[in-house]
């Protein structure tokens, strides 16, 4: 039997440019900067203690040549999920001042700087997870959730307390129909359990795709959810599912259940999949879309099979 692995849509687009020395003039630079490098270790502590040596941020580890001034105008735009929100325009300018033994220390000091997790999120995530449990014990009541929420269409736009402006979907009603129609006929489920190493594995992926303003299940080494919770120590029968833009566990949840523009309705499917008693979630800033939440679903708190 195979998991259902990664339900729903996976549109990621990642570009890698491989890299290698072509004559002995490379070679030597090459070994240049790994000497760079190795004295940045032992200055990276000054340069993130003395303010005054750099012109930019104090927390930034990039050069002066390398810092860029931002300048934030916000533009409106409507996400695949009809997600309307705003986001910041970032132009850069580079400045030209010459410090090169300094910019060479603090390049090597950004490079061998390890990524920043992503800012959990405690209660949101623990919302999404009640607010599944909720529409999992009792689809019919969900359901009776789903007709008012379909009273708040108009044509293909949506609004709703918290979104006076309006969201525009794809299938309008069409989809919010099916979703009621399917829901009544489920019979109730047992609750997720929360799992830690789970969350572990949804966050990974928050911390790795919100950053590069990526979507999709793969992150740009090709993993998916198998793999990142393989990686964590857990097994690999596993289910994902993602949203971007909803900032709240009843627009998550919603999204989920509703599946406008999915026609396979995976992640509806994946909520309601009997198999799967236990849960994490992670969510996230994303530099497109503003947020993004992840829930990996399993048979048990590890993954196992």
């Amino acid at each position: 039997m195979v998991a259902p692995v990664d339900a729903g849509l996976s549109h990621t687009t990642v570009s890698i440019v491989d890299i290698c020395p072509r004559n002995r003039d490379t070679v030597a630079s090459l070994h240049r900067t790994k000497l760079v490098g190795m004295v940045a270790l032992r200055w990276i502590p000054i340069l993130r203690a003395v303010p005054a040596l750099s012109h930019g941020p104090a927390r930034s580890p990039l050069p002066n040549a390398l810092i860029t001034n931002r300048f934030m105008t916000k533009l409106s735009y409507t996400n695949r999920y009809g997600y309307k929100n705003t986001m910041p325009h970032i132009e850069k300018r580079h400045e030209k001042r010459q410090h090169p033994i300094r910019d060479a220390i603090a390049l090597a000091a950004a490079v061998l700087t390890p990524a920043v997790p992503a800012q959990a999120n405690p209660t949101l995530e623990r919302a999404i997870i009640a607010e599944i449990n909720r529409a999992r014990a009792d689809p019919a009541r969900y359901a009776a959730g789903l007709v008012t929420y379909r009273g708040q269409f108009s044509g293909k736009i949506v609004r709703y307390p918290g979104n006076p402006d309006g969201l525009r979907t794809a299938e309008g009603v069409a989809a919010v129909d099916e979703a009621i129609a399917g829901l009544r006929q489920k019979a109730p489920l047992a609750g997720l359990a929360p799992a830690p190493l789970l969350a572990r594995a949804a966050r990974d992926h928050v911390t790795e795709q919100g950053p590069r303003g990526a979507t999709g299940h793969a992150s740009a080494n090709g993993d998916r959810a198998r793999q990142r919770l393989v990686r964590r120590g857990g097994g690999d029968y596993v289910a994902e599912v993602i949203t971007y833009g909803p900032p709240s566990a009843t627009e998550v949840v919603r999204q989920f259940i509703v599946d406008d523009a999915v026609p396979t309705r995976g992640h509806r499917r994946t909520l309601y999949d009997p198999q799967w008693t236990h849960a994490g979630a992670a969510c996230g800033p994303h530099k497109r879309y503003k947020i993004m939440c992840v829930v990996t679903f399993a048979r048990n708190e590890t993954g196992a099979r």
